[in-house]
């Protein structure tokens, strides 16, 4: 389940009754990104449902309390078939949303269909090209999907300025790792053929969800997970720049 916990003294203390966020026709829900405030001070927050027993299906929820409650659902984007199998179709699921004007959002996807790398095959979900849509209405509606060509999984978006966009994602191919692009339009296009290789030594596919924070105008500071020799899962960071 998606769980919100409200703190009214600055993350002091939390509310002891924490609020489970519910779908229609969904008994669970998850998330990955995090929550977006938007300029009129309402809180959105993507979540994901449906696998096994359908393809995966991205929604919107909103609050217009401080995360207090949550709701008015949309839908951000789902197989067009939305296939009652989530060995058939697409699965589209871990989403990053960042506004790039006022009622102007825009949300990158993670897309899962049957993948198969270095002699696993991952016949539920694995790995495809990340997806993008927008939206013009503050997430009520959002325009069809757009492949984005880039290979990853999953997003994070982070504004560097008025027209530079970094994703950063993991890279579940040889040679294992993490990465950016940079799109240099305010999210119209990216720049595949220039990607930035964070780190390009992980041991397994099995590495990333990276989240990238600003550190001065060309500085980023990037959080992930790795893998070590034993199996072990870690967290580590690495500061890197872009070019000017």
């Amino acid at each position: 389940h998606n769980i919100i916990l409200v703190s009214e003294n600055n993350g002091e203390r939390w509310d002891e009754d924490p609020k489970i966020i519910k779908i229609d026709g969904y008994t669970e829900t998850s998330s990955r990104d995090p929550i977006v405030e938007l300029n009129d001070g309402t809180l959105i927050l993507s979540v994901y449902a449906g696998a096994p027993s359908r393809t995966d299906r991205v929604f919107l929820l909103r609050s217009f309390d401080n995360g207090k409650t949550w709701g008015n659902v949309s839908t951000i984007i789902q197989d067009k078939e939305f296939s009652y199998s989530q060995h058939d179709g697409i699965n589209y699921n871990e989403t990053a949303i960042i506004p790039l004007d006022q009622n102007h959002l825009l949300a990158v996807a993670r897309t899962d269909v049957s993948f198969h790398t270095e002699g696993e095959s991952m016949i539920v979900g694995g790995i495809g090209e990340m997806t993008q849509v927008e939206s013009f209405d503050a997430g009520f509606s959002w325009t069809k999907p757009k492949p984005t060509g880039i290979f990853g999984q999953p997003p994070h978006l982070l504004r560097m300025d008025k027209s530079r966009i970094v994703m950063t994602y993991g890279y579940r191919k040889l040679p294992y790792g993490i990465r950016a692009v940079v799109s240099y339009d305010n999210g119209k296009t990216w720049d595949i053929d220039n990607p930035i290789i964070i780190r390009d030594d992980g041991l397994t596919w099995d590495i990333g969800y990276p989240s990238s924070v600003q550190i001065d105008e060309n500085t980023v500071l990037t959080v992930y997970y790795f893998v070590d020799n034993n199996g072990t899962r870690f967290i580590e960071s690495t500061k890197w720049n872009l070019k000017k």
